[in-house]
């Protein structure tokens, strides 16, 4: 089972920046959210976290880790993409035309990485992660747009399906070995997800 989750809230998200590789600090509600998902990934058994190397992602992940007892491992692949330029700087002012920052698979911001730029260290996340055999559970702690690069791969969805994807800092998605995709929210709310190209609102 692979647990696909997006850190904590940070005072970046919450001022709408545009974050990428800078990091900002978990806010209270970032934390408290974190600390209610990792009571729900409790029940699950045999577990390792591999996180982002951004303070945002280890602060979830050690919160996770505090309450399950499993081990972290820091993957580097798991970085956020890079969005050059327009780190630091709000969404209003850097592409305020832009419903999303990457308009397509291929499109890069100013200085910054494309999705499939990032296909290849994410790739290789995927490979280690098919290399694990002494664990039952795998929780993944990333960002908005690394995640959507991992489902892409993981699920070999559209790129176009794949960008819309949401990634709610309070849902968890569910990664299942038979191909299906469940997602669990904060309020212990459950669905199935099936890619079928419209933006999941979980």
């Amino acid at each position: 089972m692979i647990l696909l989750i997006r850190h904590g809230e940070t005072a970046g998200n919450r001022k709408d920046l545009i974050l990428g590789q800078k990091d900002y600090p978990l806010t209270e509600k970032g934390i408290s959210s974190s600390e209610r998902l990792a009571g729900l990934v409790s029940q699950y058994n045999n577990g390792i976290i591999l996180t982002s190397p951004l303070g945002r992602a280890q602060a979830t992940a050690a919160i996770f880790s505090n309450r399950t007892s499993w081990p972290i491992l820091i993957v580097e692949g798991m970085k956020e993409l890079s969005c050059g330029e327009w780190e630091g700087k709000s969404r209003k002012d850097a592409a305020p035309e832009r419903r999303f920052l990457r308009t397509s698979w291929t499109d890069t911001p100013p200085g910054g990485e494309s999705y499939m730029e990032a296909e290849i260290r994410v790739g290789g996340v995927i490979n280690a992660i098919n290399d694990i055999k002494e664990y039952e559970t795998i929780a993944i702690i990333g960002h908005a747009s690394v995640n959507r690069v991992f489902l892409k791969l993981w699920l070999e969805i559209e790129p176009s399906y794949a960008m819309t994807v949401g990634q709610h800092h309070e849902t968890i998605y569910l990664l299942g070995s038979d191909g299906k995709t469940d997602w669990i929210n904060i309020r212990g709310e459950r669905g199935v997800e099936h890619f079928d190209g419209n933006m999941l609102l979980p």
